[in-house]
């Protein structure tokens, strides 16, 4: 097995992850948004992969979930250190 083959060939945005999260909860994005106390726009631009996610992010899902925050970094990381999502930069 080479390398190549262990990289994703489609990156996945932290935004997914977080949506599949929301799904999971059975939460809606407004209610969500709330319980993150950020703002619905934000948010939604999130859920789009529009926005990435910032430490503050990280921070406010961490603190309402009692998530570990260094998983939602390496999700971002992850995400921007990929080799197709750095080609589209």
């Amino acid at each position: 097995m080479n390398h190549d083959s262990l990289i994703a060939h489609n990156p996945i945005h932290p935004g997914r992850i977080l949506r599949r999260e929301l799904q999971a909860r059975d939460l809606t994005m407004d209610r969500a948004a709330r319980e993150l106390n950020i703002h619905p726009d934000h948010l939604s631009a999130l859920l789009a992969g529009e926005r990435n996610l910032t430490e503050d992010d990280v921070q406010h899902i961490a603190t309402a979930w009692n998530m570990n925050p260094q998983t939602w970094r390496n999700l971002q990381a992850g995400y921007d250190t990929h080799p197709k999502t750095r080609l589209t930069r």
